[in-house]
């Protein structure tokens, strides 16, 4: 590289590291570092002084109570027993109240034949079916389990009410010969038929109420409120025997011939159950509302 006439290129000579020599010695130290040894995880072991008579028998009786018990029973604490009380049964499970139900098709609606002839028209074959089916219903005669098994309200539909024959042969052999009570309803526009309740003596009829619809099936109701006395409960001198009162509601509802006739059912039921609840809340005349009678129409 030429740098000027005068002047000259000198090569600077290359400076090398000496190694450090000490002053006491000539022995040369390398400038290394060696990691100190490691350390030995020595794990101690704490010594345990060997088992005495008085350790020993200081440990047996929890060793003995483990051995025994279940682990459980040390977290838990023992269930107490229950009391086993005596059980008393209420008065109205010692009452009993027989309730029966039966469509007995009126004899203005049974056809005999195609051609529309009515079992009304031929009075001894109406009133020989009716017989048998009222002893179907109460049996024939009032010994032994038959008179056991009455019923003490019979629910009635279709009941012809404007059949003079027909109310004589049921009058004659619930009312008569049971003595049984009759409640009847007859369906509105002049219909023929309708509801009716027989009522055992066993029972006492306290009150009853006709439902009327008015809808397009002139369907009716009747509302028959009973009162359930405790035959087996002997009463001390002065005490009146237990007693219940139920109400007990006969109807027939509308045929379903379409669909649309299950709506209406629907509808005459919730009637039902509006009517009930006004005549518990004495809405609807009688002895609860302070007049006696009433239509007990229902809109």
């Amino acid at each position: 590289m030429a740098l000027g006439p005068n002047i000259k290129h000198t090569a600077t000579p290359r400076r090398t590291r000496t190694p450090c020599t000490s002053k006491r010695d000539d022995t040369t130290t390398a400038m290394t570092t060696t990691p100190p040894p490691a350390a030995e995880s020595v794990r101690t072991r704490r010594r345990t002084p060997p088992f005495s008579s008085s350790t020993l028998s200081s440990f047996l009786p929890l060793l003995l109570l483990s051995l025994l018990a279940p682990s459980s029973a040390f977290l838990r604490p023992s269930p107490v027993p229950p009391t086993h009380r005596p059980f008393t049964p209420s008065p109205l499970e010692a009452m009993s109240l027989r309730v029966t139900s039966a469509n007995i098709l009126a004899p203005i609606f049974k056809r005999l034949d195609n051609n529309g002839t009515r079992e009304s028209s031929f009075e001894d074959k109406y009133l020989s079916r009716h017989t048998r089916i009222i002893d179907k219903l109460v049996g024939e005669t009032l010994d032994g389990k038959d008179k056991q098994a009455l019923p003490d309200v019979l629910c009635v539909q279709e009941f012809w009410v404007q059949g003079p024959s027909f109310r004589q042969l049921y009058t004659q052999r619930l009312c008569e010969e049971r003595g049984y009570k009759l409640v009847e309803v007859e369906r509105t526009n002049q219909r023929g038929d309708g509801v009716a309740c027989f009522v055992s003596s066993r029972v006492e009829l306290v009150d009853s109420r006709p439902i009327l619809f008015l809808d397009c099936g002139d369907r009716v109701g009747l509302l028959c409120r009973v009162r359930v006395k405790d035959e087996d409960e002997e009463g001390r001198e002065g005490e009146e025997k237990e007693q219940c009162d139920v109400l007990v509601v006969n109807t027939h509802l509308l045929f379903p011939h379409n669909p649309y006739s299950s709506r209406i059912r629907l509808r005459e039921v919730q009637k039902i159950l509006g009517f009930i609840d006004k005549y518990k809340h004495g809405k609807q005349g009688g002895r609860e509302g302070g007049r006696e009678g009433g239509r007990g129409e229902c809109y």
